[in-house]
């Protein structure tokens, strides 16, 4: 059964759709028996208001939109990243809405889109009262998104008037340096994707910044080999390592997704981690623990970003618009790719048929 429209009602009323509108929502200036007949016709057609459309009028959906860069949504490469990448967030700004009976719409923007500067029709058509954007490192779509939507809370950039919550990547960078400086590491590969990302650029600067900061406490120079390759080329880093066999015994990779394939191809090749070389990861992606070995990372506490973001679009939601940046510091998780410098030699060792390290 189609639901009753209000355009029905005005017709057996006599009246108009402006007035069945204001009697419905309890508005003054109509007769008394107007009033009575056109509720009645209503309880008669079994009408109910649509929440979606009155909440359009009022400029108040109850729901808070999350926008992502579309290839976090997909996949890339060999490893299922997004579907555990952003399901922890996500999963924490859900109970945190529900809780504040606010629902959540997740929405897309492809590169295209970036270029294009296309705004989602979440914000052009005003299905939501508020936005949580995870940037991605173009500060002009970002503003774009500002000015049709002012309740938005960038998640992971840190821009002037925004409000913002972010990861210590930095930070990040120099607990994945001094927990490998504290095995006894003092030569390091660094691997990075090939396109410019300020976030990942970051981890990769607070790692050097720590490493020279020790290498100064404690004497000695260390050696950087700073490649830079695409997602799918976790593995064409890991070769180029492997082909450059310089003196470097523990990888640091800018993102989870970058450590496994390049574990994967270093198993590949009968290098073995961490007995030959040691490899530390970003993220705390929910697979790093399974990989093998497991991975030991720089957790960015995704619940926690997800509880915070929520945080912040109620505040912006509740009429305070002050501009705020949260930053959150990460913690290291050691697992089993990383180990103390082999004292085998500065080369990576290699095992045999049999698994023995030659």
């Amino acid at each position: 059964m189609e639901r009753a429209t209000i355009t029905e009602i005005a017709a057996r009323a006599g009246v108009s759709r402006y007035s069945v509108s204001r009697i419905l929502s309890g508005k003054p200036g109509h007769a008394a028996d107007t009033c009575a007949r056109v509720r009645a016709i209503a309880q008669e057609l079994n009408y109910t208001p649509n929440p979606f459309a009155n909440a359009l009028r009022l400029r108040k959906t109850g729901i808070a939109g999350l926008l992502l860069l579309n290839r976090y949504m997909h996949g890339e490469g060999n490893v299922p990243q997004p579907v555990g990448f952003f399901q922890q967030f996500v999963s924490a700004m859900q109970i945190e809405l529900i809780n504040n009976d606010l629902q959540i719409l997740l929405g897309a923007v492809t590169p295209e889109q970036l270029q294009r500067r296309e705004l989602p029709s979440m914000v052009t058509k005003g299905y939501v009262d508020g936005l949580i954007y995870v940037y991605h490192a173009d500060e002009g779509y970002a503003r774009l998104l500002a000015a049709r939507c002012p309740k938005l809370v960038l998640l992971e950039g840190d821009l002037p008037g925004f409000t913002s919550v972010v990861t210590d990547d930095f930070g990040g960078g120099r607990l994945a340096a001094e927990h490998l400086w504290g095995l006894g590491h003092r030569h390091f590969a660094l691997v990075n994707h090939h396109h410019a990302d300020p976030l990942l650029e970051r981890r990769l600067n607070g790692f050097r910044d720590a490493v020279r900061r020790l290498a100064r406490r404690d004497g000695g120079l260390p050696l950087f080999v700073d490649d830079a390759f695409d997602v799918a080329g976790g593995v064409q880093a890991a070769r180029a390592f492997l082909a450059a066999a310089g003196p470097a015994t523990a990888l640091f990779c800018a993102n989870d997704h970058l450590a496994v394939n390049v574990m994967r191809e270093l198993a590949a090749a009968g290098v073995k981690v961490p007995e030959a070389v040691s490899v530390v990861g970003f993220d705390n992606a929910e697979w790093s623990a399974t990989s093998q070995p497991a991975l030991t990372t720089v957790d960015k506490r995704r619940p926690e970003l997800g509880h915070l973001a929520v945080q912040q679009l109620l505040r912006l939601l509740g009429g305070d618009l002050t501009p705020q940046t949260i930053m959150l510091p990460p913690t290291l998780v050691s697992r089993g790719s990383t180990a103390a410098v082999p004292g085998t030699g500065s080369r990576p060792s290699r095992a045999d048929s049999n698994g023995v390290i030659v």
